[in-house]
């Protein structure tokens, strides 16, 4: 093998500058290359996963590979696969090390098996990352769970209060209490975003499967935020075309993933604009919501991490408004568990349209479909319906 050094033109590389410059490149990734002969005695070993894992202070050269490993059934199992010709990738620790490897059979020119080739990539920084993200998400959780209960507290008082169950008020008490109830749901909305997403990051969020009408489901949904778009002056357009539409999915979060997309959609949008809802089934076997908006719109860098959680858009009117960016990335997570996706196509200055997926029958346990992202929001044209002017 001939490389080409930086600074150096094809012709002047010698074999041994090659191999030289290979070796640097091996040693400088969390890699471990084995060559061992049919015994499973390792013949070569190279990589900086074997520097950085300790692994050279066991002798390998010339002993057999697994001697390095905790569970050795597991690695001679594998090895034993590769050697009868087939390959095979797996987990395992190896010195103080974890890696993720690959198995091969290393063939003679006739085709027979002459030994085998072991490719590990060292895991153990991704591991240690993970578990430290698990133990911020358990954190976050806790702490969340903890604020729930006061929380629900001062909003109960709040709207007692502003029932006049303790007496009468005043403007300006009716306002400050008002205020205060407002920004006691505004925060308790967070924490359940926050403890939603640890549940779904856990895997211990809980997926039902209940037939329902997506028309209603999407009328049901447009009605509760109609009070929030009417104090910001906004219309509410509603495609109900098609009298029914029968689905088999979670209700409840099928609610969630609208509202999340409707107020986000009331939020970004501004007095006088409008904020459209679709329902439609794409084929017999996926259901299509689509909610548009005449807002600020999203620029193509944004769209990149809208997704993202506690993300939000850098400036202006969006900045401006309240949440910790969890609603879209909580959104597209549920989406995914029940085996669909959420999208997005914007326009900076005309507005956004988010695109939910989903297969018509999700029945709760069965595996999860890769979304579809290939295509854009669903376009069909809206029209008023009464029950969606507020």
């Amino acid at each position: 093998m001939t490389l080409n050094i930086p600074g150096r033109t094809v012709a002047d590389n010698s074999p041994e500058e090659s191999e030289g410059f290979l070796r640097k490149i091996l040693d400088s990734m969390p890699i471990v290359i084995f060559a061992c002969d049919l015994n499973g005695r390792v013949t070569m070993c190279e990589g900086g996963g074997v520097g950085g894992s300790g692994v050279k202070g066991i002798p390998l050269l010339g002993h057999p590979f697994w001697e390095g490993g905790e569970d050795l059934s597991l690695l001679r199992r594998h090895f034993a696969q590769a050697l009868a010709g087939r390959s095979s990738s797996f987990e395992a620790s190896f010195s103080d090390r974890t890696f993720h490897f690959h198995y091969a059979p290393i063939l003679d020119d006739s085709g027979a098996a002459i030994g085998v080739s072991v490719v590990g990539l060292d895991i153990s920084m991704q591991q240690v990352a993970e578990d430290e993200n698990r133990q911020l998400s358990a954190f976050i959780a806790s702490l969340s769970h903890e604020l729930r209960t006061p929380l629900s507290t001062v909003i109960g008082f709040a709207d007692l209060l502003a029932a006049k169950k303790a007496g009468p008020l005043n403007a300006k008490q009716e306002h400050y209490v008002n205020y205060i109830g407002r920004g006691g749901q505004q925060l308790l909305n967070m924490v359940n975003h926050v403890l939603d997403l640890s549940k779904v990051k856990a895997g211990r969020m809980t997926i039902e499967s209940e037939p329902l009408d997506a028309v209603t489901a999407t009328r049901s949904a447009l009605l509760q935020v109609a009070p929030m778009a009417t104090a910001k002056g906004l219309e509410l357009f509603v495609d109900d075309g098609e009298p029914t539409i029968r689905m088999v999915v979670d209700p409840q979060r099928l609610q969630q993933i609208l509202l999340n997309l409707l107020s986000n959609a009331i939020k970004f949008t501004p007095a006088g604009g409008l904020v459209t809802i679709g329902v439609a089934q794409e084929d017999p076997e996926t259901t299509t919501f689509a909610v548009g908006d005449t807002g600020c719109g999203i620029s193509a860098d944004n769209l990149d991490y809208i997704f993202d959680e506690y993300r939000q858009l850098g400036s202006g009117a969006a900045r401006s408004s309240e949440g910790a960016g969890l609603g879209l990335a909580l959104s597209r997570q549920i989406a995914g568990l029940m085996g669909g996706d959420v999208t997005v196509q914007s326009t900076v200055g005309q507005g956004s349209c988010f695109t939910l997926r989903l297969p018509s029958i999700f029945l709760a346990g069965q595996a999860r479909r890769e979304p579809a992202r290939s295509r854009g929001g669903w376009g069909r044209p809206v029209r008023r319906s009464s029950a969606a002017s507020g």
